[in-house]
């Protein structure tokens, strides 16, 4: 690539912000009405705000204003009465194993990244398997060579985390 001679124009980083100021009053003049005002009218206060029967910048505060009275308070209702508890049987608790699986364990275990066993490979996952569900659980949530803490699924609960593992083993890719 050829060096820019002399004349040739070029800019920093820095000129960016210049350049885009200066397309847009280019491109659409007159919506920079700032820069149409004086500095006076740019600082000047929006609005003034003055307690009833004090003085406002010079200005006493209008008799309607000190006429506002404030309302009277409002009796509060009898609370409810307290209905005892009802008993719902647990629904289910929403866990996504498929969408779970696509957003926290497919980058790297569909690809063997890092050594991660691939879905239904059983030749790799038997080894893993073999030690137990209190063990593959506990590997999951402080994670394992490049896997981090609960293959980042921080929401995940133990059971959940089971349950990926035995998708991930019964997966034919």
């Amino acid at each position: 690539m050829k060096p820019p001679s002399n004349n040739a124009f070029s800019f920093s980083a820095a000129s960016i912000p210049a350049l885009i100021f200066t397309a847009g009053v280019l491109l659409f003049p007159g919506q920079l009405s700032l820069a149409d005002q004086s500095a006076e009218e740019n600082l000047a206060p929006i609005a003034k705000l003055c307690l009833a029967g004090e003085d406002c910048v010079g200005a006493k505060v209008s008799q309607a204003a000190e006429a506002v009275v404030a309302p009277e308070p409002v009796a509060e209702p009898a609370p409810a009465p307290v209905a005892a508890p009802v008993q719902i049987a647990q629904a289910d608790d929403g866990f996504d194993l498929q969408g779970t699986y696509q957003i926290f364990c497919f980058a790297c275990h569909s690809t063997g990244l890092s050594g991660a066993p691939l879905p239904g490979d059983a030749e790799a996952w038997g080894p893993r398997m073999e030690k137990g569900r209190e063990e593959i659980i506990e590997i999951m949530n402080r994670g394992l060579n490049a896997m981090p803490p609960k293959g980042l699924c921080m929401t995940c609960t133990d059971d959940q985390l089971w349950e990926l593992s035995q998708y991930m083993v019964t997966l034919e890719q």
